[in-house]
């Protein structure tokens, strides 16, 4: 798990690096408005994923494994409506948001579009944040660092050929997230339902 993290907080770094060194000091402003608001937006999610790898954990240890799915759904439309209902507050007032990090009209105008294309990505998050906690509640924690390895590998890639390569806009740097959290979505959700893990001990 410890391992994950750092692995976690490296390619965040990389992405703060490749923005400052290729798109310049004022997308890495505007990056940083946009990663302080995502890291408050998320929390209701995070927390949820947080919860359901232990949840995930003690229904399999109680042997009922058959309940784990329907447990792992549940959970996962409680994150997404409770996400939905968060972009909604957000889309509507965007740079209300945004003045609590800076009163700088010209700098407010420049996050909003980051900011919706980060917003359009948070519903990958509510569902892939439950999911991959929910792999590893599972107890599989090597398959979970795999797929963490995997998905941070694409991350990097991608954008290493948006910012790097293409030199295009922050508002597209932020596409990341997508690339992201869809993959950790595709390997919890193909983990999940293959029931490999239906006769786990933990």
């Amino acid at each position: 798990m410890m391992l994950q993290y750092l692995l976690s907080i490296v390619t965040w770094l990389m992405f703060f690096v490749f923005i400052e060194n290729y798109l310049g000091e004022r997308s890495l402003a505007v990056t940083n408005i946009v990663r302080s608001l995502y890291t408050i937006v998320t929390i209701p999610s995070h927390a949820l994923g947080s919860a359901v790898n232990t949840m995930v954990s003690n229904t399999i240890g109680a042997g009922r494994q058959n309940e784990v799915l329907n447990l792992i759904k549940r959970v996962t439309l409680i994150s997404l409506f409770s996400m939905l209902a968060i972009i909604l507050i957000v889309a509507v007032a965007p740079r209300l948001m945004i003045h609590i990090y800076t009163n700088d009209t010209s700098l407010i105008d420049d996050t909003v579009a980051p900011l919706y294309v980060l917003l359009t990505s948070l519903p990958f998050y509510a569902i892939g944040t439950v999911l991959f906690s929910a792999v590893s509640g599972t107890g599989n924690t090597q398959r979970a660092l795999f797929y963490e390895i995997i998905t941070l590998s694409g991350y990097v890639l991608y954008t290493w050929f948006i910012v790097v390569y293409l030199r295009l806009s922050v508002g597209w740097a932020w596409t990341t997230e997508h690339v992201y959290w869809g993959q950790l979505m595709f390997f919890s959700l193909f983990y999940l339902r293959s029931k490999k893990w239906v006769h786990k001990k933990i």
